[in-house]
């Protein structure tokens, strides 16, 4: 699977990237620089599942691409597995004519942009969700698209809310080293649940993720159905 994701919003970008490395239990990943790699170094890196079994992942900053002519990266593009991972990433937002955007249905890429947004809106967007109102949440939900955030983002931040909510609710360990602020908060807001609630959100929310790199599921429903799914619980 290609990704190519970019936008100033970087700490987002590399949040999603880290997420990838989860969902596919990846341990380490390359990350390269278009400026000091070639297209070789890069078919070398994507050939396939080393002796392990383990998933190839490799990250290539664009940042700095500028004019660069990438038609031979493009070209290497093509031939990366199924099973592997590759991530084109930008620091700085690709406009349509960008190779890579340009060339995301030849490749079979996923562009996802991902533009500056207050943090304090995506945090208010989940504290709405798990606190149960639904009207404040499509609210917080509207700024949050109007001012550009990602579908894929929104619905990550939802997962975060998930998962400090059941670090409070089954008494983790990980809740323990979570700052007073956050932990008061998720610990108000795992009252609402029983732990077969947390655990039912859990499979709806790994049904999402999946339907959405699938195709089942559409971007513009993913959030809202994401909401959905913690409402039903309350």
């Amino acid at each position: 699977m290609i990704y190519v994701l970019h936008g100033e919003n970087v700490s987002a970008i590399r949040n999603f990237i880290l997420k990838l490395k989860k969902d596919h239990n990846i341990g380490s990943s390359k990350e390269l620089l278009l400026e000091d790699t070639s297209p070789a170094e890069i078919a070398e890196l994507i050939s396939g599942i080393d002796m392990f079994g383990a998933i190839p992942m490799v990250t290539l900053d664009v940042t700095k691409m500028g004019r660069t002519k990438v038609d031979s990266y493009i070209e290497v593009l093509l031939s990366v597995p199924d099973e592997s991972l590759f991530v084109v990433f930008s620091g700085k937002d690709l406009s349509k004519a960008n190779a890579f955007v340009k060339q995301s249905p030849k490749i079979g890429a996923r562009v996802m942009p991902f533009k500056e947004i207050s943090d304090s809106n995506i945090f208010k967007l989940v504290d709405y969700v798990f606190g149960g109102n639904r009207i404040a949440s499509y609210k917080e939900l509207r700024k949050l698209i109007l001012s550009g955030a990602d579908n894929f983002y929104i619905f990550s931040m939802l997962v975060y809310g998930l998962r400090n909510v059941t670090y409070a609710k089954f008494e983790s360990p990980m809740f323990t080293k979570m700052s007073p602020f956050v932990k008061s908060k998720a610990s108000s807001q795992s009252q609402k649940f029983t732990q077969d609630q947390v655990v039912r959100l859990y499979e709806k929310f790994y049904q999402l993720d999946v339907g959405s790199k699938n195709g089942q599921v559409s971007p513009e429903l993913l959030v809202p159905l994401g909401i959905e799914a913690v409402l039903a619980e309350l």
